[in-house]
């Protein structure tokens, strides 16, 4: 049996009763997520160019101008503060670095709301599921089908790249708001620092942003801001990354004051 074949039925085990039960609601939906386990093309190779800013310099050197559709400049993990890793993955994927690029309970758990909802209003995505959405799909669509068809392609996608390569890509692509795209402009356009250098309240800002960077906009929507931060501190303290102390303190850090523009120089 391939490696991709065996990741999926491993993952199906995982799942246990839960997972069973959503197989015999949608068996349409198990055919495409099999079949995509069995797909032979690359996925890597699929997923679309990022837009980058263009900067541009005076004869001394000085910047006078940043040119583009997307305010981003990508960075290598590397580059980025493990803080801000951490509150990523606390948020958006805990088990990110241990599932197969779908997490099967939380799609089951997602399942189950959704019956309830009578519609695809969670959705249990991973952050190798993230990527695939935001990197090969053009319109939005919360289907059944397409959510099928993202876990498909995420577990393809998890079996060829390394876990990190995967966590790169999703850092520089993700929006955070405020025209910044990917972790870098966010640094630079929310706290004028490199990513290198966020600490852990702007570690734990930036993280919660990514699920509603509208709604949570620090700027436009301080208090909303605030709660969704104090949530990340909280995930992380529970989940012994922090101390108690390091999250109160964290917690009374200010908000950013200064604006970015929401777009580049033209």
């Amino acid at each position: 049996m391939s490696r991709p074949l065996t990741r999926i039925g491993m993952a199906l085990v995982a799942g246990g009763t839960a997972l069973a039960v959503c197989v015999l609601a949608i068996p349409p939906a198990v055919g495409v997520l099999w079949g995509g386990a069995r797909y032979r093309g690359v996925v890597g190779t699929e997923l679309k160019q990022l837009a980058e800013r263009t900067v541009v310099y005076d004869n001394r050197g000085r910047v006078i101008g940043r040119l583009g559709l997307e305010d981003r400049a990508s960075v290598r993990l590397s580059d980025v503060s493990p803080l801000l890793i951490q509150a990523v993955l606390t948020t958006e994927d805990r088990n990110f670095y241990e599932n197969a690029g779908v997490d099967v309970q939380a799609v089951a758990r997602a399942f189950f709301r959704n019956v309830d909802a009578g519609s695809v209003s969670q959705g249990g995505s991973t952050i190798t599921q993230q990527l695939v959405k935001n990197r090969l799909f053009d319109a939005p669509q919360r289907t059944l089908a397409r959510k099928v068809r993202e876990a498909a392609l995420a577990l393809r996608l998890d079996a060829e790249w390394p876990k990190n390569k995967i966590l790169e890509e999703y850092l520089n692509t993700v929006y955070f708001g405020q025209g910044s795209y990917g972790v870098r402009s966010a640094a630079e356009r929310f706290f004028g620092v490199q990513p290198s250098r966020l600490d852990l309240a702007q570690s734990a800002l930036l993280a919660g942003l990514i699920q509603n960077p509208e709604g949570d906009n620090p700027f436009s929507h301080p208090e909303e801001a605030l709660g969704r931060r104090a949530e990340v501190l909280r995930s992380m303290r529970e989940q012994g990354l922090i101390t108690e102390a390091e999250e109160q303190y964290a917690r009374l850090v200010p908000l950013p004051t200064t604006k970015p523009p929401a777009d580049l120089d033209r």
